[in-house]
């Protein structure tokens, strides 16, 4: 018989993890929404997370938790040096050293490492067998471990260790660990092993995309892993200020921000091909990847584009705000097709949602309830039929977004399912 916690005795939710504090980046705003929904719903949070020196902390997350920075040590700081001098030193355009994804040393320091400074392990475990020591010891107590970096999970599995039956342990997946399509080189035994602990001794996992849940499930077939369940929760939504400029003759802009991947290429060869026949269409582009984007534009000759380098979160709202579409690339691996979680970030804009990716499932259903998402594949003549189709709704359409879209996918309601999960799946 499992044992059953009431839930007003669960007070203490411990959020491990090295996102959050800056909302710009997808797996930040996993976090944001995790906690802020945990907080609307009467817990107390205690956040650990790594305080790296570029990193802008968000007021809001600082109103909603305790939050208990982990800084670098002095270590971490002269390998980072190391490392970045490895990448300056490569020659003719080639991986360095430490950038081939098909290199083991790339490999440990995808495990290992977050912004380029090792992972800081040790100092996060204490901190968290502190938060768990304040705690009455008749009061269970939740532990959140969110990857990557994937040795995160490690604080959680030693804390379970520990701690035994009086920890919830959850296991947050954003990405695949072993057998990653993203990193040919993690299928090695140290991914391997983290793997199968982690699903062992967890209580629960979860991951907020169908498709990864999926991919996380053929995972545990190759490890011989069975009968441990991994549950899909979404990002929470929040609702963002929107502007339209549909006007007749009006010159559309698509926005693109975030990393471009070079499993993401095909659809952004095929939108480029498909604008050379849509002068009224053009393409803005804010991230990390913008020699990338100059590169491919300048072989279409579009003139029609302008891209920025990283901007800050608000400036890159602004961007969004002043667009007339949004665009979201999908990965076109053979293993499974990933989308990102910019897409629920961007679904908080009433604006028409134009994602190019092979045949899913998954964004099918979300465009169902969201509404305002319109699908293509990598074909520049479907895109361009795509786009004019979206041109005439921003002439008729006043929104795009159905409204119980956003009550469904409240971090609120997410947090209520979360708790739900907990108590219909703990451990005797």
């Amino acid at each position: 018989m499992r044992k059953q916690y009431r839930f007003e005795k669960i007070q203490k939710i411990i959020v491990v993890s090295a996102f959050g504090i800056d909302r710009k980046e997808s797996a930040s705003q996993r976090i944001f929404s995790l906690i802020k929904g945990l907080s609307e719903n009467g817990f107390i949070v205690d956040f650990i997370t790594f305080k790296y020196e570029e990193g802008i902390i968000n007021d809001e997350i600082s109103k909603l938790c305790n939050i208990i920075y982990i800084r670098p040590s002095l270590l971490s700081s002269i390998v980072r040096k190391i490392i970045n001098t490895f990448k300056k030193g490569k020659s003719h355009g080639k991986p360095g050293f430490f950038e081939s994804r098909d290199s083991v040393f790339w490999s440990l320091i995808n495990f290992f490492f977050t912004k380029g400074h090792i992972v800081p392990l040790i100092k996060s475990f204490v901190a968290t067998v502190k938060a768990i020591s304040g705690q009455k010891m008749k009061d269970p107590v939740i532990i959140l471990t969110s990857t990557p970096p994937p040795s995160y999970h490690i604080i959680g599995l030693i804390t379970k260790f520990i701690f035994r039956k009086r920890i919830i342990w959850i296991a947050d997946y954003q990405d695949p660990i072993s057998f990653s399509p993203f990193i040919k080189s993690t299928n090695n035994l140290l991914f391997r092993m983290i793997d199968k602990l982690v699903w062992r001794y967890c209580d629960l996992s979860i991951t907020p995309f169908k498709v990864l849940k999926d991919y996380l499930e053929k995972v545990q077939e190759r490890l011989g892993i069975v009968n441990k369940n991994i549950f899909f929760l979404p990002k929470g939504i929040e609702m963002q200020t929107s502007t339209f400029g549909s006007k007749i003759n009006h010159n559309y802009k698509i926005i693109y921000g975030g990393s471009l991947y070079s499993a993401q290429l095909p659809g952004i060869y095929a939108l480029f091909e498909a604008l050379k026949a849509l002068p009224d269409f053009s393409f803005v582009y804010a991230g990390y990847s913008a020699e990338t984007l100059m590169n491919i534009s300048s072989q279409y000759g579009l003139q029609r584009v302008k891209i920025h380098k990283t901007v800050p979160y608000e400036e890159f709202n602004r961007l969004v705000i002043e667009a007339d579409i949004i665009l979201v690339l999908s990965t076109f691996f053979k293993e499974a097709t990933f989308f990102g979680g910019k897409l629920y970030e961007f679904l908080g804009f009433d604006k028409p949602i134009l994602v190019i990716a092979p045949k899913n499932e998954e964004i099918e259903e979300l465009s169902y309830e969201a509404g305002g998402i319109y699908i293509s594949d990598a074909n520049p003549e479907n895109i361009k039929q795509t786009l004019e189709r979206i041109a005439e709704d921003l002439k008729k359409k006043k929104n795009f977004r159905k409204s119980e879209f956003y009550v469904k996918y409240s971090h609120s309601a997410l947090a209520k399912e979360l708790t739900e999960l907990i108590l219909k799946n703990q451990n005797p």
